[in-house]
């Protein structure tokens, strides 16, 4: 190989890792509407983010909308979505649509009736769905990089 082939690979290999370096910002960009697209489903399934389901409505609630919990309005699920962080941070944020959330998040007491968390976010770990999508995403994102 001569000297201007082996200089023409060392610049595709430095293309390379400066497209690998950007790996992380591109996959929160990439992710965050996936992951924001679980968490619609989350609402619509009435579940967490590990799948399991929301406590059921009581009777009282389910004469005013039914099921699944957290939608009678939209605007919680609605509101809710994962975007890219900002600030110079790398990484995806989880909004919640509405102040409530957070109540629905841990549950709550009014008077001695205590309302059951329904979970938007998770709270032990990383639900295998999201896990899914960053390990797909970033898989399709790093052999882009490397095929140019």
């Amino acid at each position: 190989m001569n000297a201007s082939a082996c200089i023409a690979a060392l610049r595709q290999v430095q293309r390379t890792v400066e497209e690998l370096g950007r790996l992380p910002r591109k996959l929160a960009v990439t992710a965050a509407p996936l992951i924001s697209a679980e968490v619609r489903d989350q609402f619509r399934t009435g579940t967490d983010p590990y799948g399991t389901p929301w406590a059921p409505l009581k009777p009282s609630t389910l004469r005013r909308h039914g099921p699944p919990p957290l939608t009678d309005t939209r605007a919680l699920a609605d509101g809710t979505k994962a975007i890219p962080s900002a600030g110079g941070r790398i990484g995806i944020t989880v909004l919640i649509g509405k102040t409530y959330g957070a109540f629905a998040q841990t549950g709550f007491r009014v008077g001695k009736t205590r309302v059951p968390p329904r979970r938007i976010l998770p709270n032990r770990g990383m639900p295998a769905k999201w896990r899914e999508i960053l390990t797909r995403t970033a898989r399709a994102l790093a052999a882009q990089a490397v095929a140019r």
